[in-house]
């Protein structure tokens, strides 16, 4: 199994889970407005519930992450025997993971899972294997 991490803008993930947490509650607001629209508009209740669907669907599998869609922020991926140093990112060793983070305070790391990861554990993760750098 292999992760890929790669560094993200704190205040984009926090924009972005604002933005989640709006379409969330607008996407909540809108459908209990239309279960009361059906109930007085029954021979449109088929339509609404059609239409319901697709909108928690939509709002459930948008693709909102706190990663730039961009390759540039990508650091690397870790196999189960090697870390792989992604070719067009900012970092080729450790030592330029620590420099990015030392000259960006902005950033943090963050696995392909949107999980974050300290400096420390993605230390731990390239000790875990043999990396090519």
């Amino acid at each position: 199994m292999s992760t890929q991490y790669q560094f993200v803008s704190k205040e984009r993930k926090k924009q972005v889970s604002e933005l989640k947490q709006l379409l969330e509650t607008e996407r909540d607001a809108l459908l209990a407005r239309l279960e009361e629209f059906g109930k007085s508009n029954p021979l449109v209740s088929e339509d609404i519930e059609d239409f319901a669907f697709s909108l928690r669907q939509c709002v459930n599998s948008a693709a909102l992450q706190a990663a730039d869609d961009d390759d540039e922020h990508v650091i690397g991926t870790s196999t189960a025997n090697q870390f792989l140093w992604y070719p067009d990112g900012p970092c080729r060793c450790l030592e330029d993971v620590e420099k990015f983070l030392a000259e960006h305070p902005e950033f943090d790391i963050q696995d392909e899972y949107g999980e974050p990861v300290s400096l420390d554990n993605f230390r731990a993760a390239l000790k875990d294997v043999s990396f090519k750098g």
